[in-house]
């Protein structure tokens, strides 16, 4: 028997998501049996298990395609889950380990940085920082108006394009979570800033619009 595709709120190892109804699932194959009897769902703040945050022991209410974890989550905190699946011939096995990190809470400390330019300047916005030795782990939190790209010391942070997508800017402001590494001495962070669907033209046609959300490049970033 074996447990894969573990995700939680239907993503794998998810970082720096909100998950204020922490729900996982999975997928079983290669049991002898023909279906679950029950399971067992371990969630701990250590990759060994050792500070155990909540253990549903084994319990036939738990279901594969979702089960809600009845835990409230620290916010910018790792945790690690694993599942135990036992099946109706009684055969067990037991899950890798898999992980999720939980998003920033509460209001930004940070102030959204305008460039002072003409409007139709696509601008990169820069910060270099010194540092005494290298940290263990960190995370840039960031959000632009309109779509940007995150760098690093000349190096492109995540796979995505032209964050944050399509949004509804009067409703909610996305902002995404880079895990990153730094470096003792001097760390340069760039945030190249563009029109996109914020303020650029909107259509193909002769009847395209533009500033249909601001007329303003900004972005805001704060490092954990």
């Amino acid at each position: 028997m074996k447990i894969e595709k573990l995700k939680i709120n239907h993503l794998e190892n998810p970082v720096g998501f909100a998950l204020e109804t922490p729900t996982v699932s999975y997928k079983v194959s290669g049991a002898k049996g023909v279906r679950q009897k029950c399971a067992r769902v371990v969630l701990a703040e250590d990759e060994g298990f050792e500070s155990i945050v909540y253990d549903s022991k084994d319990s036939e209410e738990i279901v594969s395609t979702g089960f809600e974890l009845p835990v409230t989550l620290k916010p910018i905190k790792r945790y690690y889950w694993k599942v135990e699946v036992t099946d109706d011939t009684g055969d067990k096995a037991v899950s890798d380990t898999a992980m999720f990190e939980t998003a920033r809470s509460g209001e930004w400390k940070a102030q959204w940085i305008t460039p002072d330019t003409d409007k139709k300047t696509q601008v990169v916005l820069f910060k270099d920082i010194e540092l005494k030795r290298k940290p263990k782990a960190a995370r840039a939190y960031i959000a632009g108006l309109g779509v940007y790209e995150f760098y690093l010391d000349g190096q492109k942070q995540g796979r995505e394009c032209l964050l944050p997508g399509f949004c509804d800017y009067d409703s909610w402001i996305q902002y995404q979570t880079f895990e990153i590494e730094l470096k003792e001495g001097k760390n340069r962070f760039e945030i190249a800033l563009g029109d996109g669907w914020y303020k650029g033209r909107y259509g193909i046609n002769v009847d395209y619009t533009e500033e249909n959300y601001g007329d303003k490049l900004s972005a805001i970033a704060e490092i954990y």
